[in-house]
């Protein structure tokens, strides 16, 4: 919420349509789980502005590559799903010496194979905050559970393992 932050999402969104900046509606400390329910609050206004309703929520760790072909595999996936995720290709950071890139193809590895083992069993796939669709009407459905329109346990630092464990749990 803070004016600097404002200003530079108001001149990288200039002449983007597609982009919409959100202030949060209350001042910080927050968790990530709480800025996604402010986010969720916002569709759900725009969706009844606009009188539409999106497909699916994507999510996308900002630090990460995405694909070209990630968007329309989610979109073909999410016909048959209500929760999808793809496997992380790990991208070693050169530049970070002592935090990134650390552990990549550890995470890598062991994530896409339980991703697989998960999906057989028909058992919750923690969502690990990358490369992901929910349905949207399952989003809601989380909501309504949690109380209307907060999908996201906002005292969690894990909001992405409890939104796939979440939906899984709602049957999807």
């Amino acid at each position: 919420n803070d004016a600097e932050t404002i200003a530079a999402v108001i001149d990288a969104a200039k002449g983007d349509p597609r982009l919409r900046l959100v202030i949060h509606d209350r001042d910080g400390p927050t968790t990530k789980a709480d800025c996604l329910n402010r986010l969720y609050r916002a569709l759900s206004i725009d969706e009844e502005r606009h009188g539409m309703k999106a497909r699916m929520v994507v999510f996308h760790d900002a630090e990460d590559m995405v694909d070209p072909a990630a968007l329309s595999l989610l979109d073909e996936a999410i016909e048959t799903a209500e929760f999808v995720q793809l496997p992380v290709l790990p991208l070693p950071q050169r530049d970070s010496r002592w935090i990134g890139s650390h552990y990549c193809e550890e995470f890598a590895e062991a994530h896409g194979k339980a991703m697989v083992v998960r999906d057989a069993l028909r058992a919750a796939i923690p969502a690990a905050g990358v490369g992901c669709a929910v349905d949207r009407i399952a989003l809601a459905r989380l909501a309504g559970s949690r109380g209307g329109d907060a999908p996201f346990a906002a005292d969690s630092l894990t909001e992405d393992y409890e939104l796939g464990i979440g939906i899984a749990m709602d049957g999807g």
